[in-house]
């Protein structure tokens, strides 16, 4: 086997990984745009006839259990990925890696915010129903704290694809807020305006964020991408 074959099938390796990578990435994004949509949906009391009583948490949980699983492999594509240094441990402690500190630390954050729901939920026999209520109000960070470290992390964030992937989670979880917001009979007329202001001003400012800056030029600088290693003998 020539040296030229062992390096194709080398790059073929590591763009496998990447594709891995990235694909699990946006799974998960898509599983915690579900999860966050039925537990948005769940909440309220003016759900239709016609919705299935397993759209609720037993679902939730079960999307839950799911998104462990791509997250698993999300975590080993990363690590194993020859382009950027990650190892394990900064899949759970953030701001340790170079690449892209603060983008990365976003999933950690959104990582360890998982195992903790998990957790709580496996143990919640065991603990108060205080503790456990906060835990769990905790997971509704996990979602934009996915989104964003995806779209700052995402070598792809321009591609078509993943943008309408990124937009669909976005106007899905928009549409779920703003539907409760409107249905919640515990909330006067102004506490309403005032999230659904937010809701929409928060999705514009995403949306200015993209611009200027994951799809504008010199992202990859600015997002905290270490420069390449020195090849041996330059100087």
């Amino acid at each position: 086997m020539t040296s030229s074959t062992i390096t194709a099938l080398a790059a073929s390796d590591a763009q496998g990984i990447w594709f891995l990578n990235r694909a699990t990435g946006l799974v998960l994004l898509a599983l915690f745009t579900l999860s966050l949509v039925l537990g948005v949906l769940a909440s309220s009391r003016r759900l239709p006839s016609w919705w299935p009583i397993f759209l609720g948490n037993e679902l939730h949980r079960r999307i839950s259990v799911l998104s462990l699983s791509f997250l698993v492999v999300h975590i080993f594509t990363a690590v194993a990925d020859s382009f950027v240094d990650i190892d394990v441990l900064d899949a759970f402690v953030p701001f340790l890696t170079p690449y892209r500190p603060f983008w990365m630390a976003l999933g950690t954050l959104a990582t360890d915010l998982l195992i903790a729901v998990l957790i709580s939920t496996a143990l919640r026999s065991r603990v108060s129903e205080r503790a456990w209520r906060f835990v769990h109000a905790l997971s509704y960070l996990m979602w934009p704290l996915a989104l964003m470290h995806g779209l700052g992390v995402g070598t792809d964030t321009r591609s078509p694809v993943v943008l309408a992937l990124n937009a669909l989670c976005i106007g899905l979880v928009v549409a779920g807020v703003v539907w409760r917001l409107t249905t919640a009979d515990a909330l006067d007329s102004s506490l309403r305006v005032a999230g659904i202001t937010t809701t929409v001003v928060m999705t514009a400012g995403v949306a200015i964020w993209l611009s200027v800056g994951p799809l504008a030029s010199g992202w990859s600088d600015k997002a905290g991408t270490p420069p390449p290693p020195k090849a041996q003998g330059s100087k």
